[in-house]
């Protein structure tokens, strides 16, 4: 996610570009060690007035940005030499504890962000987990997205298979620790003050490297529904979501209410980012994770 302060990043989002689920079936998809391909047709961002808060819309957009998942790059090799763009974005640097910080990461290396939300059970966005299960491991409660906290295995992806961009990971062992806390249908609203946080890239251009600790950046809820979907919570925040802030928790009230799972493509400098609404799924989570 991009932001005002120095310490920051200007972002750098994923390489995957967005999809969305055509279903709208409740039911849970278990995914053990299965693989999925991901989508990659671009959608082109429509654009709308600064501020909309109509159901449906989107914030503003240049012509040749796109909607895309804000997946980490496969690859983050360090800028070019000469490369003019400097490492001064918006939004801020995490200082404090936060225990139910996830970084997801496949073979080793960090793909998304996620949240812990019971002793074996992580919750990120779909796309992220569209590859084999016995790859992906967890780091929990730590800021910087490879060393500290405690780690684990994931054993189990349980992606959800109506629209919502919504996944559960299954874990090998207990994680005690704090765990973040989930709203209830109801609990998020446009004009609802948010923050977001994330280990997404630090170019608009959602190139590389990803940075070592964890980001936010605030705001407020512009509008539920956007981008053609009506599921995502949409932020105008004082930071822009990038690669690797995929999954990544959005805190409404002292509760998450969603997951990261779309931004522009490169960022627009507008504090765009759409977040898979969790809120409507309390059932379906309860029933796989028990919270």
């Amino acid at each position: 996610m991009r932001g005002t302060t120095k310490l920051l990043r200007a972002a750098v989002l994923a390489l995957f570009v967005c999809a969305t689920a055509a279903t709208t079936s409740p039911a849970a998809t278990a995914t053990p060690g299965t693989t999925a391909a991901a989508t990659t047709a671009a959608t082109t961002a429509e654009s709308t007035t600064p501020g909309s808060t109509t159901a449906g819309s989107t914030t503003a957009a240049a012509d040749n940005a796109t909607i895309a998942h804000p997946l980490a790059p496969d690859a983050a090799a360090p800028p070019a030499a000469g490369d003019a763009e400097p490492f001064i974005v918006r939004g801020g640097t995490v200082t404090q504890n936060i225990p139910w910080i996830v970084s997801l990461a496949y073979n080793g290396s960090h793909t998304c962000t996620a949240s812990i939300i019971a002793p074996r059970w992580v919750l990120t966005a779909r796309h992220c987990t569209q590859r084999p299960v016995a790859n992906f491991t967890v780091r929990v409660g730590s800021l910087k997205r490879s060393s500290g906290g405690q780690t684990a295995k994931a054993t189990r992806l349980v992606n959800y298979s109506g629209r919502n961009d919504v996944s559960l990971v299954q874990l090998d062992r207990d994680i005690n620790t704090t765990y973040s806390r989930l709203g209830a249908a109801g609990s998020v609203r446009v004009g609802s003050a948010d923050t977001i946080y994330g280990w997404g890239a630090d170019k608009s251009d959602w190139s590389g490297p990803l940075p070592e600790n964890l980001k936010f950046a605030t705001g407020s809820v512009a509008s539920l529904g956007c981008a053609g979907d009506n599921t995502l919570i949409c932020v105008r925040n004082n930071g822009e979501v990038a690669g690797g802030d995929s999954g990544g928790p959005i805190i409404v009230n002292g509760v998450q209410v969603g997951v990261c799972s779309i931004g522009h493509k490169p960022t627009q400098n507008d504090g765009f980012g759409g977040y898979a609404d969790i809120t409507g799924l309390r059932t379906w989570i309860k029933q796989i994770s028990g919270v």
